[in-house]
């Protein structure tokens, strides 16, 4: 049998339960701007009815990228990286929003987004793997009101500075065209490893 927590810790390790405290605040601040959160909210978030403020469910990739498109911030405070999704935001020139955590730091700084500082946690305490367990999910709720603060001062800021916005995204964009994670570095890494492979 699984443990209640088993169904719901995506969200508060991945998804974030803090984007959609965020979200919630913002698109009061900002009815003009559409905020749109795309994942599970656990059973006893109550979902306003707020035009500006959309609730997906997981969707297929087509329709991601449409949204993409249209985006004008990235937001994921995660405990685990969502590598390929932090370059395809920077592909779509989208400013990401994330947690100074784990690997987040390769992708994401202050050239090509914000990293934000979330409450300590036990989490990746044991060889710096995040693994969640029903504690972890306590403090990641307990630190719900703080850590969403900080996100939602990052975010609101980027709202307000549509010029930073587009520096950022086109730094992001640079990085994915022709900097460290475009195909021709990886490729040349690539052939490193099979040529160190072969000797």
């Amino acid at each position: 049998a699984k443990h209640p927590w088993e169904k719901s810790w995506r969200t508060y390790k991945k998804r974030g339960y803090y984007t959609f405290l965020v979200f919630n605040n913002l698109s009061k601040k900002f009815p003009n701007f559409k905020f749109i959160f795309i994942g599970d909210v656990p059973k006893n978030i109550k979902i306003p009815k707020r035009k500006n403020l959309i609730v997906k469910k997981i969707i297929p990739l087509e329709e991601l990228y449409e949204i993409l498109n249209k985006s004008k911030i990235f937001l994921q405070p995660c405990y685990s990286t969502p590598a390929t999704m932090f370059l395809i935001a920077m592909w779509f020139k989208i400013p990401i929003v994330t947690y100074d955590f784990w690997a987040n730091k390769e992708f994401v700084d202050s050239k090509n987004g914000v990293l934000i500082n979330p409450k300590k946690t036990d989490l990746g305490e044991n060889f710096n793997i995040p693994r969640v367990n029903p504690k972890i999910i306590s403090q990641i709720k307990e630190n719900a009101l703080i850590n969403s603060k900080k996100i939602e001062n990052a975010v609101e800021k980027l709202i307000k500075n549509e010029k930073l916005r587009k520096k950022l995204g086109e730094n992001g964009f640079e990085r994915v065209l022709n900097g460290k994670f475009s195909i021709e570095e990886r490729n040349k890494r690539l052939k490193k490893i099979y040529e160190k492979t072969l000797e």
